[in-house]
């Protein structure tokens, strides 16, 4: 069995390669963790500067029933890069 750290590190995976998935010709210039409230990241376009960013609340992240498979299910199926992009250059807040 993972322990905490190790299960936060393997959501937060999966989030990123999403995020990089998504936002394509964007660079992780922010990917920074304050626990115990959330881990930051911020998506940067060099060319542009254009700056996409997202906050994952750290309680979802430990949550032992987010389970890779379920964190990739809720990134995708819960809009969260539209989300994103709507959210105009602020952080977009995402918890369970």
């Amino acid at each position: 069995m993972l322990d905490e750290l190790e299960h936060i590190q393997h959501n937060l995976k999966i989030i990123r390669k999403h995020l990089l998935g998504e936002f394509t010709g964007f660079n992780i210039t922010e990917d920074t963790s304050d626990a115990p409230i959330c881990h930051r990241f911020t998506l940067t376009d060099l060319t542009t500067y254009q700056q996409y960013k997202l906050k994952v609340g750290w309680r979802w992240l430990a949550d032992k029933t987010s389970t890779p498979e379920r964190t990739l299910n809720s990134v995708v199926h819960g809009d969260v890069a539209y989300k994103m992009r709507k959210a105009k250059g602020d952080y977009l807040y995402w918890q369970k």
